[in-house]
């Protein structure tokens, strides 16, 4: 890839011959144009593909549930797109079959905040979770008012995502006691977050195995 400083060709995008011009971050850059292979390919390939498919299928489920905007407030600081972003953090927990080989190393969300500390989820029964966390860390007054945001997956291999309705449970608080709707109460992979009610920032997620 190379950066094109000429105000002439500044605002060029497209293929021209054997180059590809195109806008990244607010300059103009260009790379040479590679033909897309259309056959099988190897089986090196194919299966990289099968990551590729249900990473794709699995950043449309976060769409759906409105979590897209996540993911593009953090590309903005590294200069790609929140799905290229999503793809570069995700697609090494996919297996060479498109399935999801550890739900703990799955980043459902990046941010900047702080997550609490000694942060729990356990199931008290089918259909109710306890949620606890401490504040033994320093947290600015603007940080109390996060909400908790819980996210739900049944298998390694149906990417539907869920989020439950947590009320306004913010950081303050330290516990919640949340209850599930049927559809909710038997998916075994949790996600845990915090959301700022003012920007939209978020924490990391933290993963959960109701199961165990």
């Amino acid at each position: 890839m190379a950066i094109i400083e000429n105000s002439l060709l500044g605002q060029i995008s497209g293929r021209i011959g054997e180059l590809v011009y195109y806008r990244r971050c607010g300059k103009t850059c260009v790379r040479r144009y590679v033909e897309k292979s259309v056959g099988p390919g190897t089986e090196l390939q194919q299966q990289q593909r099968r990551r590729i498919r249900s990473v794709s299928v699995f950043y449309q489920a976060l769409k759906a549930v409105g979590l897209k905007e996540i993911w593009n407030r953090a590309a903005k600081e590294v200069c790609v797109s929140g799905y290229n972003l999503f793809v570069r953090l995700n697609i090494h927990v996919f297996s060479a079959r498109g399935l999801i080989t550890d739900f703990s190393r799955i980043r459902l969300v990046v941010g900047r905040l702080p997550l609490p500390d000694m942060l729990q989820v356990r199931r008290l029964s089918p259909g109710i979770l306890s949620v606890k966390w401490e504040l033994k860390s320093c947290y600015s007054p603007k940080r109390q008012a996060d909400v908790l945001v819980l996210a739900f997956m049944k298998s390694e291999s149906v990417y539907t995502i869920r989020l439950a309705e947590c009320g306004d449970v913010c950081r303050a608080a330290c516990e919640a006691r949340i209850e599930l709707p049927e559809a909710l109460a038997a998916c075994p992979h949790c996600y845990c977050f915090f959301k700022s009610p003012q920007d939209g920032e978020v924490s990391e997620s933290r993963y959960f195995n109701l199961n165990v």
